[in-house]
């Protein structure tokens, strides 16, 4: 018995993620699971994105496939894929420098926060020290 059983299985670990049993990919053909078309070697022609088009768990396909380097995944090749993160990375930029304008209330002006005799002070003090300097 494991001291955190909140903590997965080591076997569970390298279980294929549930969605991957309603793949097309992942359907037998001629008997066998084949993974050639969707590892091609660049510019060669492959018929997996057309597979992938008709098939009901592309969206958490593409979603997994994002960190994978290589392959086809959700109908994706990796030069696709990494122009989608590119594009997701310039799209969070572009939203994290977007500031909106703000202008406050005018009850958060000074004259409606502090008393006048309080407003005028800081003046005073100035005006003092620029007497004490023979300014």
């Amino acid at each position: 018995m494991s001291q955190r059983d909140d903590l997965p299985s080591f076997h569970s670990l390298f279980e294929p993620k549930p969605w991957v049993k309603f793949g097309l990919c992942n359907k037998p053909r001629d008997g066998k699971v084949d993974t050639g078309p969707w590892y091609p070697k660049r510019g060669e022609p492959t018929d997996a994105i057309e597979i992938c088009e008709a098939c009901p768990v592309i969206a958490p396909c593409l979603h997994y496939g994002m960190r994978e380097k290589y392959g086809i995944w959700g109908g994706k090749t990796s030069t696709q894929r990494r122009k989608l993160r590119s594009e997701a990375a310039e799209d969070a930029k572009t939203r994290l420098f977007d500031v909106v304008p703000f202008t406050p209330p005018p009850e958060w002006s000074m004259e409606a926060v502090l008393p006048q005799r309080l407003r005028a002070k800081p003046r005073r003090i100035l005006a003092t020290h620029q007497q004490e300097l023979g300014l």
